[in-house]
This record gives structure tokens, sequence and C-alpha cells, in this order.
């Protein structure tokens, strides 16, 4: 009903952390603090329960997230009895493919533990005046041995678009995901029985629900690395009649133009720098050199303490000419910015000292314990 829908938050953030005593967090809850608004909630996808860190961060005040972990998951029965040392790529990557079971926002946004957003966001970063969502993406060169889009392409059979795996977040629509899940395991099953029968082996029931499916694709890859969540989630809504025109596709091939070439022309804006795992997010509020706020202009570039970005070295053949080719800002984007950072309230707008008792959680060493046994 209206009235239901109107109770849900428009967009949830969510990002996921490797257990703390193996690793030290890595730091996007930084940038979700101070530019994420207030109203969207923020998510924390857990692989353990990581109980100090929940009683720090509610000792910090002012605000908490709300909490997941594997456990759940594994009553739900998508992934029961699998260590996470034991699980590959799919395995550890699996939930995002059922944020609908517990997420109630209409749109959720999946953020990269090492991703570090660069501004304040808006209803209208995320929707356009239509109401379709926007979805950001690159294509690539099939020869390039980076890409993901090979997975969707030889396993699944769907056209490839783009890769996804670009900017973060990542937004999807909730109620995407059962239709999703529904044509991975159609697909599947259907490779499933022609394998059987040129085989003449009996596969009854082999392939009998979503997790199963995700195996067999696995199992089957010539090049695992090449599995990317996010191109499946999103190649599959290009490839959906149903979900098709619920997206607005800025796609661009930097090879050839920096215009898009699926969807309408670009700018939209380039939300975050990609860490990649070996870098930090900022602490205190710093400037934004304003040409990165254009997508892709952002993907060049990574944090360096304490307050610089610098060009990274693409290793992808198709994205390199990105450096030499940047868009320009036009002006009524930087008016657009400054409409949104001036209306949009943020979690350090209510606490200015939230990063740096949030920091002092994560870097906490009884949060960075091993569980008792």
């Amino acid at each position: 009903s209206d009235e239901s829908e109107s109770a849900m938050p428009l967009v949830e953030a969510v990002v996921s952390f490797a257990p703390l005593h193996r690793r030290p967090a890595r730091e996007a809850y930084k940038g979700l603090l101070r530019y994420w608004p207030v109203e969207w909630p923020i998510h924390f996808h857990l692989d353990e329960p990581e109980p100090q860190l929940r009683t720090c961060l509610s000792a910090a005040g002012s605000f908490m997230p709300r909490f997941t972990t594997e456990q759940d998951l594994a009553r739900s029965r998508t992934l029961s009895g699998i260590e996470r040392n034991n699980r590959v790529a799919y395995e550890k990557n699996h939930w995002k493919f059922y944020l609908d079971r517990y997420s109630n926002a209409r749109i959720v946004a999946i953020v990269d533990d090492d991703a570090c957003l660069l501004t304040k966001l808006g209803e209208e970063d995320l929707l356009n005046d239509k109401g379709k969502l926007v979805a950001r993406g690159i294509q690539r060169g099939t020869d390039d041995p980076f890409g993901f889009g090979s997975f969707v392409r030889d396993l699944l059979h769907w056209e490839v678009v783009a890769d996804f795996m670009t900017d973060f977040p990542v937004f999807i629509w909730r109620e995407m995901l059962p239709d999703l899940r529904a044509a991975v395991l159609a697909s599947v099953k259907a490779d499933a029985q022609l394998a059987a029968a040129s085989n003449g082996t009996e596969t009854e029931n082999a392939v009998n629900d979503f997790p199963a499916a995700l195996r067999w694709l696995f199992a089957r890859s010539s090049d695992t690395k090449r599995f990317s969540e996010f191109s499946i989630l999103l190649n599959f809504a290009y490839n959906s009649e149903k979900w098709r025109s619920r997206y607005d596709w800025k796609v661009i091939d930097p090879e050839r133009s920096l215009r898009s070439v699926v969807g309408d022309p670009v700018p939209v804006l380039g939300m975050s720098t990609h860490q990649h795992g070996k870098g930090r997010c900022w602490s205190e509020a710093i400037p934004i050199p304003p040409h990165m706020l254009v997508y892709p202009n952002n993907l060049q570039y990574v944090f360096v303490p304490p307050d610089q970005f610098v060009r990274r070295a693409w290793s992808t053949r198709s994205l390199v000419t990105l450096r030499d080719r940047l868009y320009h800002q036009p002006r009524r984007f930087v008016e657009k910015r400054w409409r949104v950072g001036n209306r949009t309230q943020t979690r350090t707008d209510a606490d200015p000292l939230i990063v740096f008792k949030w920091e002092r959680c994560f870097k906490s060493e009884s949060v960075r314990l091993p569980p008792q046994e």
C-alpha cells in the first residue's frame, strides 16, 4: 500500500566487515558518518557478532547502525555449515543477493568497506527526474584481462552491458532480488540438465536452490577471479524486460569517448574513491577537488593521508585513457552539489566528534581480541 511504502526508508547503506580480530577494519564508515543523510539508515553486515564493537559504539552515543551477521543468514539456510576460512568468493559475498530479506528500504546501497565517500548525497544523486535509479558502469574491451563480464556472459548467457564494480555505493532496487535469484537458478538448471543429458548422469535435485546454483557456476568458471556480484546484479537488471526501464543507465566506454554509450549522457556524480584495501579514509573534513565529483573522474584517484588525492596507475588497458581525458565540470553540476550540501544533514552535523569516537572503537585492542571459545 502507499501508506506502508511511505514508512519504508528510501535507501539503506550496507557495508560488511571481515572479523576484526583477523584484519583491522577498513574505513568506509568514516564517509558514511560524514556524508550519508541522517534519515537514511546505515547497516553493518558482520562475519562475526563483534560484541565488543557494538558495546563501544553504543557507549560513543548519538547513533547506532543496524547489524546483521553471518549467523542470521545461516539461520535462513542460505549458507549453513560453511566456515569462512573454507569459503570462496561467491560464498563470502552471497549475502548481497539476499538483501531483500533483512532490509526494508526501497533501495539498497552496497558500499565496499574500503570506499571513501567524497561528498554529501541527496535523493537526486540516486534517482533521475523520472524516478529511475542511476546505475554507473564502465564498458571494457572483450580482451580486457581484468573484466568481470565473462562470468556473466559465458556462464549465465546474458548480454554484458558493463562492469559495475566501479564506483561505490552500488544501488539496486531491493524488490529486484527475488527475480534475480529466480533467473540465475533457471539459467543454471537449464545448463545442468543439458550437461546431464550429454554425460548420461543423474542431476535431479542437484541444483535445487540459489546457493547450489552459485556453486555450480563457480565450479565451471575458468577464472574464478572474474566473479563479481555487482556485475551479476546489474547485468541481470539490464537483461530483464521488467527491470531495465527502472534504471537510468550511465555506462561509458573510455576507449571511444567519455560520453555515455548507454542511457542519457553523463555527467553524474562520482561518489567515492576506492582504496582497494590499501589505504585509509579521512577523519576530518578536507577539500575535494571539484572535477573529482564527476563520474568517472573519481575512479582515477586514491586518498593519501593526511589530505592528498593522487592519480593511481591503472592496470586495466581499457581504463588507462581516463588519465588524460577528464570530464570538465559544468556550472550546473557545481551548483547542484552546493544545493545538496546545504540541504543534507549527516551524522557529523549532529555530532562533530562521532568519526573520532568510532575510529577509537574500531582500533581498540579489546575490539580486536579473538572471540572467546
